[in-house]
């Protein structure tokens, strides 16, 4: 493989948009199986444990975060961008 090949190869860095964007995605299919559970196993959450309650909590609040962090990381690379 001769030098210009290998250079087309390259993988290229990760950014902080890159970052955001997974972060945002990750936050979205947290929401999702969360709104999954409350529709089509709500009242099984809602009769059952403490355990189960607190867990669709935290990865909603998990979610939120994720999704918070990720919106800031692009926003930054953004800013990057245009400067």
């Amino acid at each position: 493989m001769e030098l210009q090949e290998r250079k087309e190869y390259e993988e290229e860095e990760t950014t902080q948009k890159d970052i955001g964007t997974t972060l945002i995605t990750i936050g979205f299919i947290f929401w999702l199986f969360d709104i999954f559970l409350l529709l089509f196993v709500g009242r099984d959450i809602r009769e059952g444990s403490f355990f189960f309650v607190s867990w669709e909590i935290a990865q909603a609040v998990a979610g939120a975060v994720m999704i918070f962090i990720g919106v800031r990381q692009k926003m930054k690379a953004h800013v990057k961008d245009d400067a």
